[in-house]
């Protein structure tokens, strides 16, 4: 029987408390050998291919089932079959096909409700995408996994040959669904569990008083720093977004880091900042000795992991009022300080506790600890295929909670790190700002490298990648 960890119930929580939880991917995949000539997409091979590797997916064959008074906490529960019909389909973009038209039909897709009754997965491939390439738009529920999860899940389904495995799949076989007297035993057997490991935690007093001092510490510290500045970036988001794409070279960022004693997340966080400074003064906003605080999540997890949620959180002061290569000193030397002091508590501890989960996310459209949020994510080093097409491009798909408006996810891929900015629709109308902040960030930090600082293997590096349209009300057409 698994409960949902503690970690896994906060993203409920939040979601019961109005912000939608999931996460979501968008690829760029070679057509050749997926595409009929007609241009129509192959689409029972490419469920016969992920159908074949749910051996491997426990969250991806399993339903979210929230039991009872006096029953314990939710319980993932097998089903007998998944339809992958639902779960795996095909739209057409509308439009030339081009990168607006992507992000338009992503974010579309993003708004549809998951539904409960059925794993908490969903992959859409996208055809008409200029090139004779497909697009690929993958969502599944915050509760399943997070971001290092989401990615070691992407990698049960993918090869790093395009030939792909040789042999069959393993059958699975789902597991009986547990009656209620089944969920009464084992929450009893667990509150016993607990009872009895605090009977024996009293009997070393200074320990016990030793561990509640650092959960005490960890909120105090958290608290201690006053609280983040007000900007137009922090009002209560809505359900609408605004998605853009900036591509760049993970050698270039790598060798920034070493050109200046750094690491790579961050340069993320001194470019990031850059796009935050020109959205501000875009918006006619004072800068003068602004400093701003990105929350920046830690990952606990094992790199094979595809399921859950396990991490720690860090907030980091980034200066805004001042260049890209002087804001990467500053940065860094806090990251340095501050990832000392990093404890996986910040990530369990007090904050395990449902009353406090319920709290945090209630009062979320109004903390002040952060601006805005950046998370960075180790995706494959070498090339994937996906059913035997390659791979090209990956961008990681944040959820935006509480009174954030913009935040960042950055994944590395083959040789790329490529970011997708996340914004609330009717908050931020034009992200064009925050774009060409950070690519005169990719051009101003010393990298001692002729790299593409800014590029694409998929469209023009001077398109404009803003998913600007409103999200339409049209019914999704799905084959």
């Amino acid at each position: 029987m698994e409960r949902l960890t503690p970690s896994d119930l906060a993203m409920l929580r939040a979601e019961d408390a109005g912000w939608r939880q999931a996460i979501g991917l968008i690829a760029i995949i070679e057509g050749q050998g997926l595409l009929e000539p007609d241009g129509s997409i192959r689409i029972d091979r490419l469920r016969e291919h992920i159908g074949g590797r749910l051996s491997r997916l426990p969250r991806f064959r399993q339903v979210l089932r929230r039991p009872g008074l006096g029953l314990g906490a939710p319980v993932w529960v097998d089903v007998a079959t998944v339809d992958l019909e639902h779960h795996i389909r095909v739209e057409p973009l509308t439009g030339s096909g081009d990168e607006e038209d992507l992000l338009h039909a992503c974010e579309t897709l993003r708004r549809l409700e998951l539904d409960p009754l059925r794993p908490l997965w969903q992959m859409w491939f996208l055809t008409g995408l200029n090139g004779g390439r497909i697009g690929l738009f993958v969502k599944l529920h915050h509760s399943a996994a997070d971001g290092m999860a989401g990615i070691g899940a992407l990698a049960a389904l993918v090869d790093t040959e395009p030939t792909g495995s040789s042999h069959s799949p393993p059958d699975w076989t789902p597991a009986r669904s547990p009656t209620d007297l089944d969920l009464l035993r084992d929450n009893w057997a667990g509150k016993a569990s607990r009872l009895l490991t605090l009977v024996r935690s009293l009997a070393r007093p200074r320990r016990l008083l030793a561990r509640f001092g650092e959960q005490v510490r960890v909120m105090w510290q958290l608290l201690a720093e006053g609280p983040a500045p007000q900007t137009s970036i922090n009002r209560v988001v809505g359900p609408r977004r605004r998605l853009t794409v900036i591509g760049g070279e993970l050698d270039w960022y790598r060798a920034v880091a070493r050109s200046t004693g750094t690491k790579v997340n961050d340069v993320l966080l001194a470019v990031v900042g850059e796009g935050l400074r020109e959205l501000l003064l875009a918006r006619g906003e004072t800068i003068d000795h602004l400093v701003l605080r990105v929350m920046v999540p830690l990952s606990l997890h094992d790199r094979a992991t595809t399921q859950g949620n396990l991490g720690a959180g860090m907030l980091v002061p980034v200066p805004i009022d001042t260049t890209p290569a002087h804001r990467l000193q500053l940065v860094a030397a806090e990251t340095s300080a501050r990832k000392s002091r990093v404890n996986p508590s910040m990530g369990t501890g007090l904050l395990r506790s449902a009353p406090i989960q319920m709290l945090v996310f209630r009062l979320m459209g109004r903390q002040r600890l952060s601006n805005s949020y950046l998370s960075n994510i180790p995706g494959p080093p070498v090339p994937v295929f996906l059913a035997g097409a390659r791979i090209l491009e990956m961008f990681p798909v944040v959820p935006i909670i509480g009174n954030i408006t913009v935040g960042v996810g950055a994944l590395s891929y083959a040789g790329r790190l490529d970011l997708t900015v996340v914004a609330d629709f009717d908050a931020c109308p034009d992200l064009d700002p925050f774009r060409r902040g950070v690519e005169r960030a990719l051009s101003d930090l010393p990298s001692h490298t002729t790299l593409a600082r800014v590029s694409s293997q998929w469209r023009r590096p001077t398109t404009q990648a803003t998913s600007s349209q409103e999200p339409t009300t049209q019914p999704i057409r799905t084959m």
